[in-house]
């Protein structure tokens, strides 16, 4: 296991395995030590865990427990694409899409709790972050409607060689 994984482990906090992606791309891309993770969405256990728009269907403690959900997930990927969370230098950047009611403005409220979990495996937070209000809903394959309520994206930093340097994991 790693120590990234063993922070998360003793603050109450599993990485779940990457999910798989539900339309025509990547999850995660690797290029010249950035690792590019696909927007996750709040999913455990195969199923959309969040349903509808903070502020009409979701208050902001369910929408942060989404954006926790979707941040576990980007590590999910992470982990999947590195094959070890020990590679991770540091988060560049985290990106949020709040599904919201247009007179909701509590967007970087929610989506603190995706980064609220970079502050847990790391002590603190240090990552650019972008966060948008999404006021529609997504069709997915099939034609099915996903109204889901949030989605987070990231940027890491990865090292190419083995752990040790001093970065994400704590060293």
């Amino acid at each position: 296991m790693s120590k990234v994984e063993q922070r998360l482990r003793d603050a109450g906090f599993e990485v779940p395995a990457a999910q798989p992606s539900i339309a025509n791309y990547v999850a995660a891309l690797e290029v010249a030590g950035m690792l590019y993770v696909s927007g996750q969405l709040p999913i455990a256990g195969g199923e959309v865990r969040y349903r509808g728009r903070v502020g009409i269907d979701l208050d902001i403690e369910q929408g942060k427990l989404a954006a926790q959900l979707c941040a576990l997930n980007i590590l999910g990927q992470a982990k999947m694409a590195l094959g070890d969370l020990d590679r991770i230098a540091r988060c560049v950047r985290l990106g949020g899409f709040v599904s919201c009611d247009a007179n909701f403005h509590e967007q970087p409220a929610v989506v603190n709790g995706g980064s609220d979990r970079r502050g847990t495996r790391r002590g603190g937070t240090s990552h650019a972050r972008r966060r948008r209000k999404q006021r529609t809903t997504f069709e997915c394959s099939g034609g099915s409607r996903c109204d889901f309520r949030a989605e987070v994206n990231g940027r890491i930093h990865a090292f190419r060689a083995a752990p040790g340097l001093t970065g994400f994991n704590g060293e």
